[in-house]
């Protein structure tokens, strides 16, 4: 009589498992088919004046520690449709005159452009929390205004070199 128990047992420990499996491989599947493939999440993309000299020291830099991390667009380097394609129809002025980051379908223009640049930086996402500091913001404002009214001055004054 025992040994009958025992294949019992063992026979209802085999559908259990077998049941558990089944369980487990459908839980799979419906979290898989729920989560996003990373390799289709948006990368986080930059626009740039590829003629700015800040800008570029300012990139290079950027790209030798983040790697893959951003994708960078030279806004001065694409043809008109090129960069419509890959600017979702914003203007090569509108880009030229702030910084432009899209990570995923938002836009952040301007100094709302760095912290979100940062954040996919090693070593640089530690410090988006200054952004969020009373008083920071609106500073920085100030000073990247200061420093986009330069940079058009100076790209003016290239454009008048090369056209001489």
């Amino acid at each position: 009589m025992i040994p009958a128990a025992l294949v019992s047992i063992k026979y209802g420990l085999e559908l259990l498992v077998q049941e558990t499996r089944k369980i487990l491989f459908q839980r799979y599947v419906k979290v898989m088919s729920e989560t996003p493939n990373m390799s289709e999440t948006p990368k986080t993309t930059a626009f740039y004046d590829g003629q700015c000299p800040v800008c570029q020291l300012e990139v290079r830099h950027y790209q030798r520690i983040g790697g893959d991390a951003v994708e960078w667009v030279d806004v001065c380097s694409l043809d008109d449709a090129a960069l419509t394609i890959a600017a979702d129809g914003k203007t090569r002025d509108d880009l030229l005159g702030a910084m432009h980051v899209r990570d995923g379908n938002e836009w952040q223009i301007g100094v709302a452009a760095f912290p979100a640049l940062w954040a996919k930086m090693p070593g640089w996402k530690h410090f988006t929390w200054v952004f969020k500091v009373p008083g920071v913001t609106p500073l920085a404002e100030l000073s990247y205004r200061g420093f986009l009214a330069w940079q058009r001055w100076h790209r003016a004054r290239r454009i008048k070199q090369s056209g001489s």
